[in-house]
C-alpha cells in the first residue's frame, strides 16, 4: 500500500465492490482532483467503486443551474467541498 490503510485500496485488492451511498468525493472516480487519484485506489487496475449519489463537481454544477432557473441572481455558498463550490463557481459564469 502506498499509504496509511485506505479501505478502498484494500477492497481492492481483494476484489470487492464498495457502493457508498454517501461518498461524493470527485477523486474516487474522476483525475484532476488528488495526487494519484483515482488511481491510487485501484491498485489491481480494476474499478470495484460505485456510488448511488452524484460527485460533488456535478451537485454544484446542478444547484446552480437550478438556481438560475428560479432567478436567483446571487447566493452565499458556506463550506469547504471545492470541487462542489468550483462547479457552482463555472455555472455562474456560463
Amino acid at each position: 500500500m502506498n499509504h496509511p490503510f485506505n479501505p478502498l485500496e484494500t477492497a481492492n485488492e481483494l476484489r470487492l465492490a464498495v457502493v457508498s451511498p454517501s461518498a461524493t468525493w470527485p477523486g474516487l472516480t474522476k483525475s484532476g482532483y488528488g495526487v494519484g487519484e483515482p488511481g491510487l485506489y485501484y491498485p489491481n487496475g480494476e474499478r470495484m467503486f460505485f456510488r448511488v449519489v452524484p460527485s460533488d463537481d456535478i451537485q454544484g454544477r446542478v444547484a446552480a443551474e437550478w438556481l438560475s432557473d428560479k432567478n436567483h441572481t446571487s447566493i452565499c455558498i458556506v463550506g469547504q467541498e471545492k470541487p462542489l463550490l468550483d462547479q457552482a463557481d463555472q455555472s455562474d459564469a456560463e
